[in-house]
């Protein structure tokens, strides 16, 4: 996105403004320590809504009322204003939309409370300004995701100056795992690959997954509840046949039994003199004998089996205590010498051996006992599972014989033969609408097309081709990391580069192919190895979101102090490069490395504007000044030298 930083002002409570106006393209203030080149970067940070200041204390915010940072964003103006942290600015925040701007018009007067709105609503309107219009990102229903945020830009944005060749991180606030975690994740929102529909559909996608499984569960549930159901309607339909002398196969399909219950036989008076309830009523005591004695046998192999493993365990226990005890006798030395005449004493090897071989012997029967007792466990869960089967089977087997003893009873106390029949076709007809209520239901979840809706929803994702992007992604920075960094100051032992940048991690590396291992960043040495990664890879990620035309990021970058790395401040604060040369006559090493790495700054700005159509903006203070940068003249970059002077 073609947006920057137009200007950053600050007022005093009488109004005096102090500012710095910036335009595309690479702007350079340039002065001494202390000057307050770093707090611009500062002051920027907290216009875009942080959650507190971190502007230096003292002279900048003893003069501050409001601090102000003007992005230019397409056409739209965007002026943020923020009154010191302690006076109400950790809660509300200005805002101004403007098509015109004049550093002028920047006045205490234009903060009044119509343009007053709490910091939340402030980060949101940076966010619409920047086309940012997803509001959840929430990916399935077990998570809030919530909305991306204008603070996770700042990421790419901000290479602080304890940053910016620092060997154990690339990123603006990765101390915090959330933040990286965030940052990572909301990359292809920033980069314009995906918009708010690809997150309903996620959650789409989330919503008929498991609604399938749940509808999978249930049809295994009803067909569970449908199985058992048969077994109490074979028995009632078993009941009534019997009645009437007739037989019935315990294995007839449910479905048969459902259109015989439309089709019941009726009672005869042949069918009353029937023995066939009678043979019935045996086969069902014998039946229940069988079952119990199989239940007594498996009481007694369980019962059996518990003692063992008693013994089992005990047994273990035994053996690990005189585990423990033979610690202590370990022989410490291979073989026991006399300590006179200097020849193995053979009585005592021989017995440190066979203590050894003891010892090694308890070891493998602790462990062969270990081992037992997991197979006696999985042996008693099989077993008390049968337990459980026969139990309730001798259950239901009883029930069936005191039902049928009912019958017996009746018919001895000369009550009707028909009653009974007229009570076996009633439970009949119960137990045949139970059924089919739940083969109804099964019917219609068996209806439900999940995979169709499913695949629909996953072709309108794929759609999104975020694989390919992410590939194309990472082929393209990495191919600009490998590029760049060929200008500047990277060692010898890392060449030919062959730097990776992970989208998934954000990890970077040097893939080093003759020994088939990758050195990251923490592991390589000196600070212009690092100096080297953390400017290439965000000169990379700079030129990818930039010829991105979807991209909501801003085409921004602030470095504070490059240089540092070859002038650190406490050697110098004032590098004037033309009065170097003229002292040595010719160019010191390090005075040619750094003005290498302003031209490839500037070099990779152009390259960007070949593409996208426009420059994008570098912010760079430093202490350095009058660099000889070959075509580029250093003066046209500079917007402040603060040698003699200062921010305030």
């Amino acid at each position: 996105m073609n947006s920057y930083i137009k200007a950053i002002c600050v007022l005093s409570k009488e109004g005096e403004r102090k500012e710095v106006e910036f335009t595309s393209g690479l702007n350079i203030i340039t002065g001494e320590s202390k000057s307050g080149k770093s707090a611009l970067l500062e002051i920027i940070d907290y216009c875009m809504g942080s959650s507190r200041s971190y502007i230096p204390k003292g002279i900048i915010t003893n003069f501050t009322e409001f601090f102000v940072t003007v992005f230019r964003i397409g056409t739209l103006n965007l002026i943020v204003g923020r009154k010191s942290f302690e006076d109400n600015g950790r809660k509300q925040m200005y805002v101004i939309r403007t098509k015109t701007f004049d550093i002028n018009d920047i006045k205490l007067e234009l903060f009044t409370e119509e343009t007053m709105i709490t910091v939340d609503q402030a980060k949101k309107e940076l966010e619409a300004a920047f086309g940012m219009e997803i509001t959840d990102m929430s990916d399935n229903t077990n998570k809030k995701e919530g909305r991306p945020s204008v603070r996770n830009m700042t990421s790419y944005l901000f290479q602080h100056q304890n940053l910016i060749a620092n060997k154990f991180a690339l990123f603006y606030r990765f101390d915090d795992y959330y933040k990286k975690e965030d940052v990572i994740k909301q990359f292809p929102i920033f980069a314009g690959w995906v918009d708010q529909e690809y997150y309903s559909l996620l959650i789409q996608l989330d919503e008929l997954e498991k609604n399938k499984k749940r509808n999978e569960r249930d049809k295994m549930s009803y067909n569970n509840a449908v199985e058992r159901l048969r077994g109490r309607l074979i028995k009632s339909f078993i009941s009534y046949y019997a009645l009437l002398g007739k037989e019935l196969d315990e294995n007839t399909p449910i479905h048969i039994l459902l259109q015989l219950r439309k089709k019941l036989p009726d009672f005869t008076r042949e069918s009353y003199l029937s023995e066939e309830m009678e043979v019935r009523y045996f086969a069902l005591k014998e039946r229940l004998e069988l079952k119990r004695r199989e239940k007594h046998d498996l009481d007694l192999t369980v019962k059996n089996l518990e003692l063992s493993r008693n013994y089992g365990d005990s047994y273990q226990e035994n053996l690990k205590r005189l585990d423990e005890r033979g610690e202590y006798s370990k022989p410490e030395i291979g073989e026991y010498v006399c300590p006179l005449c200097g020849k193995p004493h053979e009585k005592l090897n021989e017995k440190m051996n066979d203590l050894n071989k003891s010892k090694k012997w308890l070891q493998n029967e602790i462990q062969g006992v270990g081992e037992q007792n997991l197979s006696f466990f999985a042996e008693l869960n099989h077993l008390n599972h049968n337990k459980r089967s026969l139990t309730d089977e001798i259950k239901d087997l009883t029930r069936e014989i005191e039902r049928t003893e009912g019958i017996f009873k009746g018919l001895k106390d000369n009550k009707r033969l028909d009653e009974q029949i007229i009570y076996y076709k009633a439970k009949i007809d119960s137990d045949c609408e139970i059924v089919e209520s739940q083969r109804s239901t099964l019917a219609q979840l068996a209806e439900s097309d999940y995979d169709s809706d499913i695949s629909f929803i996953k072709n309108k994702i794929k759609a999104y081709n975020v694989k390919f992007y992410e590939a194309e992604a990472m082929t393209f920075i990495n191919g600009n990391i490998n590029r760049i960094i060929e200008k500047l100051d990277f060692e010898e032992e890392y060449r030919p580069t062959k730097i990776k940048f992970e989208l998934d991690t954000f990890n970077l590396y040097h893939e080093d192919k003759i020994n088939k291992t990758n050195v990251y960043l923490s592991e390589m040495g000196s600070g212009a190895n690092w100096l080297s990664c953390h400017l290439s890879l965000f000169l990379s990620l700079l030129h990818y979101f930039a010829v991105q035309k979807t991209s909501i990021l801003p085409s921004f970058l602030f470095i504070d102090q490059p240089s540092q790395v070859y002038f650190p401040p406490l050697k110098t604060d004032y590098i004037n490069f033309t009065e170097t040369q003229q002292m040595l006559n010719s160019k010191d090493k390090e005075v040619v490395t750094v003005e290498n790495m302003y031209i490839a700054i500037l070099d990779e700005i152009e390259l960007i504007n070949e593409a996208a159509g426009f420059r994008p903006q570098i912010i760079i203070t430093d202490h350095v000044d009058h660099m000889d940068l070959g075509k580029y003249d250093f003066n046209d970059y500079v917007r402040r030298r603060w040698r003699d002077s200062k921010f305030i």
